[in-house]
């Protein structure tokens, strides 16, 4: 059975670079997250200090579809990103519904 990891933390503390590693280690594939923001138009605003709940929120119902089928196709996924919103990971795992990990 597929899963899925997320891997939360500030900007540059090497979510990416371990989020590499440890796909090369369970065979999965990364998402970044920050790319699907910016690629839905998402992303920061001038003057905002960070993205507000509610874009995240629109941005996983695009996207959650899309994550459920590869792992149903038994593909394994890591999720990384800086999620500064606890409601942004609750809503991941209620929507997604498959077996999780989450490191900080």
């Amino acid at each position: 059975m597929s899963y899925f990891v997320i891997i939360r933390g500030a900007a540059g503390v090497g979510k990416s670079t371990i989020s590499k590693l440890l796909a090369k280690k369970i065979k999965a594939e990364v998402t970044h997250f920050e790319k699907i923001m910016k690629s839905f138009g998402m992303d920061y605003i001038s003057g905002d200090k960070w993205i507000p709940l509610d874009k995240y929120l629109k941005a996983h119902k695009i996207k959650i579809p899309e994550l459920k089928d590869k792992l149903r196709n038994e593909i394994n996924l890591i999720i990384d990103h800086n999620f500064y919103h606890k409601e942004q990971i609750e809503d991941l795992i209620k929507n997604i519904g498959f077996k999780h990990f989450i490191f900080v």
